[in-house]
């Protein structure tokens, strides 16, 4: 197997471990430990307490696989991958480090075109999630997505919204929306 490192090189050797084989993240990061690796998140998985994933393992969640916090804090050290597809669960909080400069909103579950999900709380989480650095930027895809609460844009970062045509789309797709449901809803920067 071939991994890569974090220069862009490759390190022969490394291999990839599926969470799935631990109880919890936290069992599965810990038994990893130093070794340079990837820890694929292929299913529903649960923390145990707050979590740091350290620089030597590089984590991907696949599609149909989540990391719920559980109400603890999980900080992302290493390099993380995912597609555009929810991975981690409402309760708890994500941190990633400096080195993540572009953050999915769909990631922390944001849902396009249903008037009844708030997705302030989404947007908000996935702008949380890199409260330690700027210029970085919070996808959001095509769609309309409706808020009920401010949006909280951190200095030197940016909210970014998909133009028609940049992502898969049907004809009546006309970019990105957000649309505020009540008077104080609204972007702020």
């Amino acid at each position: 197997l071939v991994a890569h490192n974090y220069d862009g090189t490759h390190k022969a050797g490394v291999g990839s471990v599926d969470a799935s084989q631990y109880s919890t993240m936290n069992a599965a990061i810990t038994a990893l430990g130093s070794t340079v690796t990837t820890l694929t998140v292929s299913t529903a998985m649960v923390m145990s307490g707050n979590l740091t994933v350290p620089s030597n393992i590089n984590l991907v969640v696949l599609n149909g696989g989540s990391i719920d916090m559980g109400g603890f804090t999980l900080t992302i050290n290493g390099p993380f991958d995912a597609g555009l597809y929810q991975c981690f669960g409402a309760s708890g909080s994500v941190a990633f480090s400096s080195q993540h400069d572009t953050i999915e909103a769909v990631w922390f579950g944001l849902t396009a075109n249903d008037s009844g999900v708030d997705n302030s709380i989404n947007i908000n989480t996935a702008i949380d999630s890199i409260q330690g650095f700027g210029n970085a930027q919070i996808n959001l895809p095509n769609g309309i997505y409706y808020i009920n609460n401010p949006i909280k844009v951190k200095d030197g970062n940016r909210l970014v919204g998909a133009s028609p045509g940049t992502t898969p789309a049907t004809s009546s797709d006309t970019g990105t929306n957000l649309v505020a449901k009540s008077l104080y809803a609204g972007v702020m920067i």
